[in-house]
């Protein structure tokens, strides 16, 4: 698995950091890839042990994160984008409905 450059710093790690960083649209592949990832890094012996433990305290906090006030508020603000994103598609297919002869 390619780890992102994302988590060379397990300390600043958060799954509300990661959705904004990759701009995630959707929730359970987001929280799977964050997870999955933090879950190989724990799981790799070639990886030092305190960069595992890290990896295993992020993992623990995941727990907690994906119901936090920041997470919901993204999952939020992400749901009110893509509903302006189909408000203004429908807003134009009408004016290009009412131009068209």
């Amino acid at each position: 698995m390619d780890i992102d450059a994302y988590f060379d710093d397990l300390d600043s790690c958060s799954l509300a950091s990661f959705l904004l960083y990759t701009n995630a649209t959707d929730r359970t592949k987001a929280h799977s890839l964050y997870k999955d990832i933090l879950q190989a890094i724990s799981n790799d012996s070639n990886i030092s042990p305190e960069r595992r433990e890290a990896a295993n305290s992020r993992l623990e906090d995941f727990k907690t994160q994906r119901t936090s006030d920041e997470v919901k508020q993204y999952w939020i603000n992400m749901t009110i984008n893509r509903l302006k994103e189909q408000i203004d598609l429908e807003q134009v297919s009408r004016l290009l409905f009412d131009i068209s002869p």
